[in-house]
């Protein structure tokens, strides 16, 4: 029986999974025996590789996985506790804490978990554990299976219906490998897919409550105003107001317009005193602003 031409099987090298050169095998009468030898290493080196390969490279999943998430707790704790210390610096100034400061920790627990999750630290993690695992299982189910076939020996040499059978489980075991590390590849490749999508959305959407701002619009002659006034954000729909004080809420950190109105009585086209400011919005704060109306 001719010789079996080369074909690749998994290793290692570096960082990557590659070819692993398969061996050159002789199946003729009297070699046979050598021959699945030589098979059933290759294909044992394989899975070990590949399942090796897997357990290393956790470690730096596990590390950066661990790293990010507990920042990303810290800073969510932290920003749970800043207004209560922010409280206490009222009589204490030395625990005065600058506006904004929460809203800052709030923002990068967030980028330290949508990062964990592009860079697949976490889920890595996991799935490299999984992967390995199943392999070892694998690799363990063919040395058994390899010692099963090989009873049927006669004065350990097999003949070729025998050495057929151990070239199908061999083939076999490495197809399960392969077939592992696929469907590993496939997942991490969802994951990553779903992490673009979750940044792309998060480029996106409207600020929340915890990342919305507002103001306190105070009209020093809101009280004698008959029919009240009223109050636009930038160049918006009027919203109505009696008395001193309006609050806006929900607007978006950055420079806003507001124009005041005051509410006449008289023919349409009839206007009242104004006045106009920009307010400055922080996140998660409350800005007031004071306006005197104009003529």
């Amino acid at each position: 029986m001719p010789e079996t031409p080369a074909a690749p099987a998994a290793r290692t090298a570096g960082s990557d999974l590659v070819a692993d050169p398969f061996p050159r095998l002789d199946w003729s009468a009297g070699a046979r025996h050598e021959s699945v030898e030589a098979l059933v290493a290759f294909a044992v080196k394989s899975g070990d590789d590949t399942a090796q390969w897997y357990f290393r490279r956790r470690q730096t999943k596990r590390f950066w996985g661990f790293t990010l998430r507990t920042l990303a707790m810290v800073s969510i704790a932290a920003a749970g506790v800043l207004p209560i210390v922010s409280e206490m610096g009222r009589s204490s100034p030395w625990l005065a804490v600058p506006p904004g400061v929460a809203s800052i920790l709030l923002v990068v627990s967030g980028v330290l978990v949508l990062l964990d999750r592009f860079a697949g630290y976490t889920s890595g993690w996991i799935r490299y554990i999984e992967t390995g695992q199943a392999i070892t299982a694998r690799l363990e189910t063919f040395r058994f299976d390899d010692q099963l076939l090989r009873l049927a020996w006669s004065e350990g040499e097999p003949d070729a219906a025998q050495a057929e059978a151990h070239i199908k489980l061999c083939r076999a075991f490495v197809g399960d490998v392969q077939a592992l590390v696929k469907a590993e590849t496939e997942q991490w490749a969802h994951e990553f897919r779903d992490a673009l999508a979750q940044i792309d959305q998060a480029t996106q959407k409207e600020p929340t409550e915890l990342e919305a701002g507002g103001v306190l619009v105070k009209v020093a002659e809101g009280p004698t105003l008959a029919r009240g006034w009223t109050v636009r954000v930038d160049g918006g729909p009027p919203l109505a107001a009696r008395g001193e004080a309006k609050a806006l809420t929900g607007l978006r950190p950055g420079m806003h317009k507001l124009t005041v109105d005051e509410v006449v009585d008289g023919a349409a086209g009839a206007r009242g005193r104004s006045a106009e400011t920009v307010v400055s919005v922080t996140a998660a704060a409350i800005e007031t602003v004071t306006l005197r109306l104009g003529g």
